[in-house]
């Protein structure tokens, strides 16, 4: 229902003429204002300029180049636009101009609505200050009547670019490979290259071709130790780069550039050498000398194969006796490691196996053969190591091996000891039926991964000892010879020790620094292991055992036999460091963390965490990658009595807050 609005009664003359004035002056704002430019009604037909882009940015060019960009003026309003003066404004000290006015440039312009015109300014640089100004429409738009687009340059400077990785294949140790760095200057202005620097591993070297294309380059001898020192926009030049490593574990290096590149004044190149190829090597590696055996009697030698590759498996195919003209030596098919021979056998990174060749002579002339591992290491694919041997009519002695836990009196070829024990070893009741021994060989055949142990003094010894670093098993083999030098043979003489932790928590911590060539006292690297009680804080005592702090008062106040402990602290070697635990409070969880305390200029490490639980292996990890010091890992937190394990894996720099 609409409702009517009235005047007020009566209505009269009077109030019309003051109703009439009020609507008049109501109307006037907005029906009589118009514009004295444009003649139209600003409300109803205001012209509104628009430029596209707002905001110029020119592209970098080389100095004395031309970069362009296209401007389009609109008119998105209803009426007519007048533009007066188009300006344009440069922001330059040295008064020489880089901006300038290119097509379709005018000084006044009109432009009906929904009409448009392109006009173009271009940067021509003279140097490599960057440069700033403006563009500015004056118009007769009631909003943006001085509408400036600002405009702005690069700053041209030199860009050095390479690879940041250099990669360099498997190689045997003490063998020279190559790789070759195209070494650019992809900026607009020249690269000065001040220095240039190697760190790292002193397995690389450097040395710069004298031509600038690899397809004519020449033997290393040409090349020369000094580089360009300035390389201009556009241009190159090469860097040979060498790689003798002098083991077979990978390699780290850095070559650093110092150049006056204003973003990246210490270019780096990472160098890695024998990384992402399996590693095959072996405690025989040229050949294998059974000497002077016993005509009818098989001699036996011990082959051990490794995996000296950090993180790829190795591959072995098929194990094989060639060129064996008498029919005298043979691989022992009981001891090839499963699944040989039937199917290959995948090695782990860092891990062995061991077979054993033996030799049975039919006479005194020498024989000679090969044995042959098909594998899949790319520098050693069909690798062969020389067998040979000659036959005598002296009996041969027979080795016997005995080992003993230090501080006890039986001696045994099979027993049980702790981590961190000693071991005596012996060969004192080896014999010979028509002599006497006159050498001994101990050789470690197997040992836990990362292990370090090998007897002391020495393998030449008639009684040497062995430390037992990590938990595992270990196997050692004795070999005698005779006064007339004939080896011992029969069945092989081999020690073995079970190493089993007897706390309820066993935490093994190894580690390796690529770049540590021979780790001494103050020349490697130092990684610490970290076990943290649930109510305190990593690196703070009482509740976090680690080096500083080697044992508290856990669980019962007063009682040691819950109270954790700290074995080992290693500072430079990669381990162990070992932390047990027995006896853990109910319904807690244990923190387990590795902290990277030291590199000592040598860079990364790789750690590896090995949690017992009962004298049992419930979890490992292997190599984990820890950039630099200052960096922890979290790796795991045992929950007890369940002693599940549970994976955390986490990095970070510094220690975590919770």
């Amino acid at each position: 229902m609409s409702r009517l609005h009235a005047f007020p009664a009566p209505f009269t003359s009077r109030y019309f003429s003051i109703w009439t004035i009020l609507l008049v002056f109501l109307l006037a704002p907005t029906a009589c204002s118009d514009d004295s430019d444009s003649g139209q009604l600003q409300d109803r037909d205001p012209p509104s300029i628009s430029v596209d882009p707002p905001f110029v940015q020119f592209s970098e060019v080389a100095i004395g180049g031309q970069d362009q960009v296209n401007l389009t003026v609109s008119n998105n309003g209803r009426g007519l636009l007048r533009i007066s003066n188009i300006t344009l404004v440069e922001n330059d000290e040295d008064q020489n101009p880089e901006f300038h006015r290119g097509q379709g440039w005018v000084n006044k312009l009109e432009l009906a609505p929904g009409e448009s015109h392109d006009i173009t300014i271009a940067y021509r640089p003279l140097n490599q200050t960057s440069d700033s100004g403006y563009i500015e429409f004056t118009s007769n738009d009631p909003v943006d009547g001085n509408l400036r687009v600002p405009l702005q340059s690069p700053i041209l400077g030199p860009k050095i670019f390479t690879p940041s990785i250099v990669h360099f294949g498997r190689a045997i140790a003490g063998t020279k490979i190559h790789e070759v760095a195209r070494i650019q200057n992809i900026g607009q202005a020249p690269l000065r290259v001040d220095d240039i620097v190697l760190t790292g591993s002193e397995d690389f070297t450097i040395s710069f071709p004298t031509v600038k294309e690899e397809s004519e380059l020449g033997q290393p001898e040409t090349d020369l130790f000094n580089w360009p020192t300035v390389i201009a926009p556009g241009d190159h030049f090469l860097a040979r780069i060498g790689f003798t490593p002098s083991n077979n574990e990978p390699t780290y290096g850095d070559l650093i550039f110092f150049t006056n590149d204003s973003t990246e004044p210490e270019y780096v190149v990472n160098l890695i050498g024998n990384s992402g190829a399996p590693c095959l090597a072996m405690n025989y590696e040229r050949e294998i000398d059974f000497g002077a055996s016993s005509i009818g009697q098989a001699a036996t030698r011990t082959v051990v194969i490794e995996n000296c590759s950090s993180n790829t498996p190795l591959r072995i195919s098929d194990i094989e006796i060639v060129d064996d003209a008498n029919n005298v030596f043979d691989i022992r098919q009981s001891t090839l490691p499963s699944p040989l021979p039937d199917d290959a056998l995948i090695l782990p990174p860092n891990n062995t196996a061991n077979f054993a060749v033996t030799y049975t002579p039919d006479n005194e002339d020498l024989s000679q053969a090969k044995l042959r591992i098909h594998n899949n290491d790319p520098a050693r694919s069909t690798f062969d190591v020389a067998l040979k041997g000659s036959g005598t009519n002296n009996v041969c002695p027979t080795a016997i091996a005995e080992g003993r836990l230090v501080g006890t009196n039986r001696y045994q070829t099979e027993f049980s000891a702790l981590p961190l024990n000693t071991i005596d070893l012996s060969g004192e009741y080896s014999t010979d039926p028509d002599g006497n021994i006159s050498s001994y060989e101990w050789t470690i055949i197997s040992r836990p991964d990362g292990s370090t142990a090998r007897p002391s003094p020495g393998p030449d010894v008639m009684k040497p000892t062995l430390y037992l670093d990590l938990a595992g098993t270990y196997e050692i083999e004795l070999i005698v010879y005779d006064n007339q030098g004939t080896a011992s043979c029969g069945e092989r003489a081999v020690v073995t020790i079970h190493a089993i932790p007897q706390d309820d928590v066993h935490i093994q911590l190894i580690w390796d620094a690529p770049a540590v060539i021979n780790p001494r006292d103050g020349h490697g690297t130092d990684v610490d292991l970290h076990y943290l009680h649930p109510l305190g804080r990593w690196n703070e005592a009482p509740y976090d055992i680690f080096w500083n702090n080697r044992t508290a008062d856990w669980g019962l106040l007063g009682d040691s036999t819950d109270d954790p402990r700290l074995d080992i602290d290693d500072l430079f070697a990669g381990g162990p460091e070992n932390i047990n635990h027995s006896n853990p409070e109910v319904g807690l969880d244990y923190g387990v963390g590795v902290y990277y305390f030291s590199d000592r200029g040598f860079g990364a490490a790789y750690a590896t965490i090995r949690i017992y639980i009962r004298g049992e292996l419930r979890y490992e990890v292997k190599n984990r990658y820890l950039p630099e010091e200052g960096h922890f890992w979290y790796a795991a937190v045992i929950r007890w009595p369940s002693t599940e394990i549970i994976r955390r894996d986490r990095i970070e720099y510094g220690f975590p807050t919770r």
